[in-house]
């Protein structure tokens, strides 16, 4: 469900967004991205290329600042930050993402509302056969940390690997989460006609605020964070001086890319 919302969202986060001409373009590549998961009317692609542009350009004006300030802190104070230190980071991207979600709901309500009930099928076919493709494969743990970090020791594997393994319930929580959200999505399109959604289905869907996740989930997050932290810590202590210049210039990258937008 998540990989729908980010889809419908375009990218906004610059978590993971490293193209400049994608982001200042995302209004008229509107249409492509969500054509991989239902094909819209040329009506249907002008509306959302205004939306796109508008959300763009709120994004740019009122998000853009604080990402500038949670990379330059990041940049500035990695060396020496402590447990707590990072699970403030970890919790101030989730208030970032929450508040994209908040202010993109009503948008990506009104455009789900003129979907056909033919082209609602399509769009929840393909969401669910997306979900059934994202299975872990062999050596995945380790991708996101030699994007940031390069080659890893043998020391470092095996601690992203006692890391991934300490999170295996907390995963299998979440897909049950996940697969509750996409049925509650499926109602709010399936369960209405054409011009219309359940609002407060899909609202339950999206997540646009922490306080919306079942207590249980809160709690298990909460926990997965503060492992997080202390895992943060100890691979950090372990980096080479190689390892660690890489670091630095992936978040240099990403304030430059911040900054140019």
């Amino acid at each position: 469900m998540k990989k729908l919302l980010m889809m419908l969202l375009l990218s906004l986060s610059l978590i993971g967004c490293s193209q400049r001409l994608a982001y200042n373009n995302l209004g008229w590549l509107a249409g492509y991205y969500v054509a991989d998961y239902v094909e819209l009317s040329d009506e249907q692609e002008e509306a959302l290329e205004q939306d796109v542009e508008a959300l763009v350009e709120w994004h740019r004006n009122n998000e853009l600042p604080k990402y500038k300030q949670h990379i330059n802190a990041l940049l500035n104070n990695w060396q020496t930050m402590e447990q707590q230190d990072i699970v403030a980071h970890v919790k101030k991207a989730r208030e970032l993402w929450y508040t994209l979600v908040a202010k993109a709901t009503p948008k990506i309500e009104q455009h789900l509302a003129t979907l056909s009930q033919a082209q609602r099928s399509e769009l929840l076919s393909n969401i669910e056969a997306k979900m059934n493709e994202d299975d872990w494969q062999q050596g995945d743990q380790y991708r996101r940390y030699k994007r940031w970090l390069g080659d890893l020791s043998d020391s470092q594997r095996s601690q992203v690997d006692e890391y991934f393994q300490q999170g295996e319930f907390s995963r299998q929580v979440w897909r049950a989460h996940q697969q509750r959200r996409f049925n509650q999505f499926k109602q709010s399109l399936m369960l209405t006609s054409e011009g219309e959604v359940d609002a407060e289905l899909l609202r339950q869907a999206l997540i646009s605020s922490e306080e919306q996740l079942p207590p249980r989930m809160r709690d298990i997050q909460a926990r997965r964070i503060q492992e997080y932290g202390a895992f943060a810590i100890t691979l950090r202590d372990s980096l080479t001086e190689k390892q660690q210049r890489h670091f630095s210039d992936e978040l240099e990258d990403i304030a430059s890319l911040l900054q140019s937008l």
